[in-house]
């Protein structure tokens, strides 16, 4: 059975969801192939791992922003995570 990351991708500050974003599986525990979930219209994704363990994932809005979070999956379960993305744009010098 595998394991498996199930999360919602939100704008950081209104909570709006965000649709369309990738999240991808940047390091693991176990090699997986370079696959990218992309949100639906609730912001929701779901990523398939051989195993628990801890696993980096770094998401992308298609506007520039991404984040980066690192997540521990149970043996043998369902993680569900909620993640937050900055959607406001560094002002340039």
């Amino acid at each position: 059975m595998s394991d498996r990351i199930r999360g919602r991708v939100v704008n950081a500050e209104d909570g709006s969801s965000i649709a369309d974003a990738s999240a991808i599986i940047v390091d693991g525990p176990a090699p997986v192939p370079d696959i990218a979930a992309v949100t639906d219209q609730n912001g929701e994704f779901a990523l398939s791992v051989p195993t628990g363990g801890k696993w980096r994932l770094c998401i992308f809005d298609g506007s520039g922003s991404e984040q980066e979070v690192l997540v521990e999956v149970p043996q043998s379960s369902e993680l569900e995570v909620a993640l937050e993305i900055d959607m406001s744009v560094p002002e340039e010098d």
